[in-house]
């Protein structure tokens, strides 16, 4: 069996999660071949994947880092589609059907009748933009456009409204609607119901783990604490990720500003967002606990997953209850407890595993006394035979089995 990966635009777990299901794909009897192809160059390809020979880049002049998730690539995505066809692959897996939905519901639909079968997987990013599942005679409206001589109207109105939630949704609905894809892989129960209920369609939808793509460096806590700059003894809670409202590092600062608990040192590690470099240095001053920060975009998070005593996941109702978290899953992998909000799969995990403290959402209150609660008795919350088996069945070998099966079942129907 011939496998084509596709990522056409790559984030920041990208390319270590797509060499990572390469790797172990190729570890399968049953493929005989593994393929990544994307849009353009990234200094990334070169240190994670093992090989360049199967590596597929559309456009050797742009660099990853010039397009962005709410740039428009219809014309890339017709060039992936014409590529599929030279190459005559027997399933061609798209990573992240989520950066790429606007530009499947108009290429698609004159071409999947001739492709092998597509696997589209949505990692999250959609369920971020809170779409709501009422399909609405708008939406089929258009979905019937896309589909009559209006349609290039339609397609130029759809690339100018990428970062639109309600056209996202559109489009996903006009995908399913029209079935251009042979599978669907989500990786939390409420997504895969939502898909379900989406629309009328007949595409299976399958429930996939998510893996952690970080692998423990071996090294000790004083060590990591050292390669961070942290001179302390004491407990140290991390925030990780980018500074973003969503993510509620805002909400967090506000919070602290009232904690009372035992002293903690906070750690706060990723590039600046919606919250800045300068909302960071003014709580500063009304927080009465030592705030450490690595205002950058990290590639390499290991470090500070292992020099924290917790991770705090601050994460408001508007992050989604149908995605999973990268964090929650690097965390768990370096056995990292954390301290998370009581909704969508923070409460499925953390219910089913005894990976941290959970809390009552949008409640500086509360997130306070689990951070008290925690930090007086790290150890006390969490269980490493619980984290290993969670990372256990959300592992890239439990993953690949999967897939394994699902493209069986795809190239058979």
């Amino acid at each position: 069996m011939d496998v084509l990966l596709v990522d056409l635009i790559l984030g920041s777990h990208s390319v270590p999660y797509a060499s990572n299901i390469k790797q172990e794909l190729e570890m399968q009897q049953e493929i005989t071949r593994v393929d990544f192809l994307t849009l353009a160059q990234d200094d990334r390809l070169n240190k994670y994947f093992r090989s360049m020979s199967d590596i597929h880049i559309l456009d050797e002049d742009r660099r990853s880092a010039d397009v962005g998730y709410t740039d428009t690539v219809v014309d890339y995505f017709r060039e992936m589609i014409e590529f599929i066809r030279d190459q005559s692959y027997d399933i061609v897996h798209i990573l992240q059907i989520d950066n790429v939905l606007i530009e499947s519901a108009i290429v698609l639909k004159d071409s999947v009748s001739d492709l092998s079968p597509i696997i589209a997987q949505i990692n999250g990013s959609y369920f971020g933009n809170t779409p709501d599942g009422q399909i609405t005679e708008f939406h089929k409206l258009v979905s019937k456009l896309l589909s009559s001589p209006l349609s290039p109207v339609i397609e130029t109105w759809l690339n100018k409204k990428k970062s639109s939630s309600t056209i996202t949704e559109l489009s996903l609905h006009s995908c399913l609607n029209e079935e251009l894809f042979s599978h669907l892989l989500v990786h939390t129960s409420a997504a895969r119901e939502y898909l379900l209920n989406l629309t009328s369609h007949s595409i299976p939808v399958t429930l996939v783990p998510e893996p952690s793509t970080v692998n423990d460096p071996g090294f000790s806590k004083r060590e990591a604490r050292q390669r961070v700059g942290l001179d302390t003894e004491d407990p140290v809670l991390l925030f990780f990720g980018g500074l973003r409202e969503e993510k509620g590092i805002g909400r967090l600062l506000q919070a602290l500003k009232t904690y009372n608990g035992r002293d903690f040192t906070l750690l706060v590690a990723g590039p600046e967002e919606t919250v800045t470099r300068e909302v960071l240095q003014e709580a500063k001053s009304d927080i009465a606990l030592p705030i450490s920060t690595d205002i950058r975009y990290i590639n390499s998070s290991e470090q500070y997953f292992i020099a924290s005593d917790g991770v705090i996941c601050p994460y408001l109702d508007e992050f989604g209850e149908r995605r999973t978290s990268h964090v929650l899953q690097e965390a768990i992998r370096l056995e990292t407890p954390i301290i998370a909000p009581s909704f969508g799969s923070f409460e499925a995990r953390l219910n089913n595993y005894d990976l941290g403290v959970l809390y009552r959402p949008n409640t500086p209150q509360k997130l306070n006394e689990a951070i008290s609660k925690f930090v007086d008795k790290p150890g006390k919350w969490y269980s490493t035979e619980d984290m290993a088996a969670f990372t256990n069945n959300h592992s890239l070998s439990s993953l690949c089995s999967t897939l394994t099966d699902v493209y069986h079942s795809s190239i058979q129907s």
